[in-house]
């Protein structure tokens, strides 16, 4: 809106005023990004998309010029704009629905039976992937293909973290190979982070 209050951009049509935005927006974003590598933060360029959406959002529902192209022409803008902002909430909305899963099954802190719960754990140096050949309950399990680099592994990284009324945490590891291997477990609490 900024933006379109600058008289070369507010008088132009609705489709020069789109593109001069867009490209401002555009700009602007990219700038941001850049500027941001010196402040120890990664630039995105999802960030630069959502300011472009963001800036379509405006232009389609919001600016005047919009009611001078014809009805169907802006419905058609409207909903493919809507669609993208659906686009842009999934991986929110994901994150939502399980987190909510997370907080129903703790202390349980996976069971790999709903299609986020690999999104929980992050690789090292291994791959993973969901397992329903080998499964200690229900159907699923996650496979752990390690490798021959150093710390090779795999690290749970989103779930409740209130743990002061247990005692103990239970594994179930599967091992295919004859051969023995040792499995070093890892918890970093608020004592572990602040020593390091």
């Amino acid at each position: 809106l900024l933006f379109h209050s600058w008289k070369k951009i507010s008088k132009a049509p609705f489709l020069p005023q789109c593109i001069w935005i867009l490209l401002i927006t555009l700009f602007l974003g990219i700038l941001i990004e850049v500027l941001q590598r010196n402040i120890d933060r990664t630039p995105s360029i999802a960030d630069v998309l959502k300011d472009l959406l963001d800036s379509l959002v405006t232009l389609v529902f919001f600016v005047p010029s919009r009611k001078h192209i014809s009805r169907m022409s802006l419905r058609i803008l409207q909903y493919g704009v809507f669609f993208l902002i659906l686009v842009a909430l999934f991986p929110l909305t994901r994150a939502l629905i399980d987190e909510t899963i997370a907080r129903k099954q703790f202390p349980i802190l996976y069971t790999f039976e709903t299609p986020f719960e690999i999104e929980r754990w992050d690789d090292n140096n291994s791959e993973l992937t969901i397992n329903h050949n080998i499964t200690k309950h229900g159907k699923s399990s996650l496979k752990v293909s390690l490798t021959t680099a150093q710390y090779s592994g795999a690290f749970l990284v989103h779930f409740p973290g209130d743990w002061r009324n247990f005692k103990f945490l239970q594994l179930d590891i599967f091992n295919p190979s004859s051969k023995l291997s040792k499995i070093h477990c890892r918890i970093h609490d608020i004592l572990h982070v602040a020593n390091t």
